[in-house]
C-alpha cells in the first residue's frame, strides 16, 4: 500500500503474505518533480527499466503534455472559475424581483444582499473541504464531486418555494462551485512549469474577477424578463462545465498522476507474467484492454494506508488553516487580496446604487439610468480588468526571470506593486467625481483605473502564493480564498450604509485610504523575500 508524504515511515520488512506489493513510493521526491525508481519485482527490475521512461521525461508528466492540452485544461478550468463567479452576482440586480415573488416583499436591502453574500461565504468554505481531496486523490476527483451537485442545486433554485429555502440553496451551491475558483490555479500550475504559468495564470484569473462583472451585466438584463430565467440559463452553462470536464479533462496533479500510472502498470506487469506461459510478447495496449474497470479505478482505495489515513486526512484538512494563522508572509498578502476581492463585490452594489433609477438612496446623487442601460456602468470596470490581464499575461514571464536565472516566488509581485499604485487612485477620481455629480464618464474613468489596479494585483498575487505554497498550492490557494470570501461577504453588507453615512467622496476615499495601508508590501517582500521566506517556512 502506499505511503503519504507526511506519513510515519513505515518498516522496510518484506511482507511474505504479499510478495507482489511494491515498495512505496518517495512522494515528497514526486512533488519536487525528481526521478523516483519504478517499483520492481526482482523477475522484471532489468526489464522495466529498459521498458519506461523517468517520470522527467515520461510523456504521462503533465509538465510534458503537448502544448495543446495544457491549453485545453486551462480553458476548461477558467471557465469553471467564470461560472462560479458569474453565479455569485448574477442575481444580485434581482434581488427586489426575488423578495417580492417568494418572500414577503418587504424584506429589507440587506436581506436582498444576502443572496450574493450567503454564496461567497460558500465559496470561502468550499475549499476546505475540496481543495484536502485534491491534495489527497487527485484535482479531478475534486471537480466532478463538485461541479455535478453544483450543477443540481443551481437547479433546484428555480423551483425555490420562499426566499429562506432559496438563501439555504445558494449557500449550498457557493460551497460546490469553489473548486473553479479554488483548483484552477493549482491546476494550471500542474501542467505549467514556473517560467511559463504567468500568461495561463493571467488568463486564468479573469474569471474570478470578470465573474462577478459580467454576472452584474447579464443578470440585470436577464431579470428583466424573470429571475428562474437567471437560474435556468446558469443550469444550462454549469452542465454543459460539468460534462467537459468529465469528458476532456485529465488528472493533472503529478502525484496522482504518477501512482495512477505504477498502478496501471504493475497490474500490466502481473497479467503479463500469467500470460507469457502462453505469449512470448504481451503488448501493453493489448493488456489494457484486458483490464477491468474495478481493477483500473483500484488505485483511489489504496492511495492511503487504513494504519495512517487518520494522520494523513488530519494534516490534509487542516494545512489551508495552518498556511493562513501560522505564516505572516501569506497572512499578509492574503489580507489585502481579500480586500480587493471584497472591494469587487462592494462595487456589485454600489454602482447600482449610483448609475440606476430604481436603486438610488435618499441622501446620495444618482445619475438615474434605467433598468435597461445602467448595466453599462461595469463596461468601465471590465475595461480595467481585460487591460491589466493582458499586461501581466504579457509581463509576468519577463519579470520573473529579469532579476536573476532562477526565478523567486517574489519577483511576482513587481506588478503587485504596480496594481497597488492604481488601485487608490481609481478610488479617489471615483469617489469624488460621483460625489460632484460629474459628467458619467467620470467617475467610469476613475472606475477603470481601480479596476487595473485591481486586477493586476489581484493577478500577481495569485502566482505569489502558488510559487510560495509549492507543492501544497491548492492548500495555499484555499487559503487565500476562504479569507476573500470571508470578507467579500461582509463588506458589501455595509456598502450602503457606509456610502449613506459618509458620502460617495469620504466613504470611496475611506475605502482608498485602507487599502494604502500595505501599499509597499510588495516593495518589503522584494527586497528581504528570501530572508523572510526561510525564516517562516510552510510545513505541510
Amino acid at each position: 500500500m502506499e505511503k503519504r508524504d507526511d506519513s510515519p515511515e513505515v518498516s522496510d520488512q518484506p511482507n511474505p503474505e504479499a510478495k507482489s506489493a511494491p515498495p512505496p513510493l518517495d512522494l515528497e521526491a514526486q512533488r519536487a518533480n525528481v526521478d523516483v525508481p519504478l517499483p520492481q519485482t526482482d523477475s522484471h527490475a532489468n526489464e522495466k527499466k529498459s521498458v519506461y521512461p523517468k517520470w522527467v521525461d515520461d510523456p504521462e508528466n503533465p509538465l510534458n503534455w503537448p502544448t495543446s492540452k495544457k491549453w485545453r485544461v486551462c480553458l476548461i478550468v477558467s471557465v469553471t472559475g467564470l461560472l462560479s463567479t458569474l453565479s455569485s452576482s448574477m442575481v444580485a440586480p434581482a434581488g427586489h424581483q426575488i423578495a417580492v415573488s417568494v418572500g414577503s416583499g418587504n424584506v429589507g436591502k440587506r436581506v436582498e444582499t444576502l443572496l450574493t453574500v450567503i454564496y461567497v461565504l460558500g465559496l470561502g468554505f468550499g475549499p476546505f473541504i475540496f481543495s484536502p481531496i485534491a491534495e489527497l486523490f487527485g484535482r479531478q476527483v475534486s471537480y466532478i464531486l463538485s461541479t455535478v451537485p453544483y450543477a443540481l442545486l443551481t437547479a433546484s433554485c428555480i423551483v425555490a418555494p420562499n426566499l429562506y429555502s432559496l438563501i439555504i440553496l445558494r449557500f449550498f451551491c457557493g460551497i460546490c462551485g469553489s473548486s473553479g475558483p479554488t483548483l484552477g490555479v493549482a491546476t494550471v500550475s500542474d501542467v505549467f512549469s514556473p517560467a511559463q504559468r504567468g500568461k495561463p495564470i493571467s488568463i486564468y484569473a479573469l474569471g474570478p474577477m470578470a465573474g462577478p462583472v459580467m454576472g452584474s451585466m447579464f443578470g440585470g438584463w436577464l431579470s428583466l424578463v424573470g429571475y428562474r430565467w437567471i437560474f435556468g440559463t446558469l443550469t444550462i452553462m454549469t452542465t454543459l462545465n460539468c460534462v467537459a470536464i468529465v469528458l476532456f479533462m485529465e488528472e493533472t496533479y503529478a502525484t496522482t498522476v504518477k501512482f495512477k500510472l505504477e498502478h496501471r502498470r504493475k497490474t500490466l506487469q502481473a497479467k503479463s507474467a500469467v500470460g507469457s506461459s502462453s505469449s512470448s510478447t504481451v503488448c501493453e495496449e493489448d493488456l489494457n484492454r484486458k483490464i477491468a474497470f474495478k481493477e483500473k479505478h483500484a488505485w483511489i482505495a489504496s492511495l492511503v494506508s487504513q494504519a495512517n489515513y487518520r494522520l494523513v486526512f488530519l494534516r490534509a484538512f487542516t494545512r489551508p488553516f495552518r498556511f493562513l494563522f501560522t505564516n505572516p508572509v501569506l497572512a499578509i498578502f492574503a489580507l489585502y487580496y481579500s480586500y480587493i476581492y471584497g472591494v469587487i463585490y462592494l462595487l456589485i452594489i454600489a454602482l447600482p446604487i449610483l448609475f440606476s433609477a430604481s436603486d438610488a438612496l435618499p441622501g446620495l446623487f444618482s445619475y438615474g439610468w434605467s433598468s435597461a442601460t445602467f448595466p453599462l456602468a461595469f463596461l468601465s470596470l471590465g475595461l480595467g480588468f481585460f487591460s491589466a490581464a493582458f499586461l501581466a499575461a504579457t509581463m509576468q514571464a519577463s519579470t520573473f526571470h529579469r532579476y536573476g536565472d532562477n526565478g523567486q516566488p517574489e519577483y511576482r509581485l513587481v506588478l503587485t506593486q504596480i496594481g497597488m499604485i492604481f488601485f487608490p487612485i481609481g478610488w479617489f477620481i471615483f469617489a469624488w467625481t460621483a460625489h460632484s455629480g460629474a459628467y458619467f464618464i467620470c467617475p467610469m474613468i476613475g472606475l477603470a483605473l481601480g479596476g487595473f489596479g485591481l486586477m493586476l494585483a489581484f493577478n500577481s498575487i495569485q502566482n505569489f502564493v502558488v510559487d510560495l505554497t509549492s507543492p501544497y498550492s491548492a492548500a495555499g490557494t484555499a487559503a487565500i480564498s476562504f479569507s476573500r470570501s470571508i470578507v467579500a461577504c461582509v463588506l458589501p453588507v455595509f456598502g450602503p450604509d457606509l456610502f449613506q453615512a459618509l458620502g460617495w467622496n469620504w466613504g470611496g476615499s475611506l475605502l482608498a485610504f485602507l487599502s494604502m495601508l500595505v501599499m509597499f508590501a510588495p516593495l518589503i517582500m522584494f527586497l528581504y523575500g528570501k530572508q523572510l521566506r526561510e525564516r517562516f517556512q510552510l510545513r505541510g
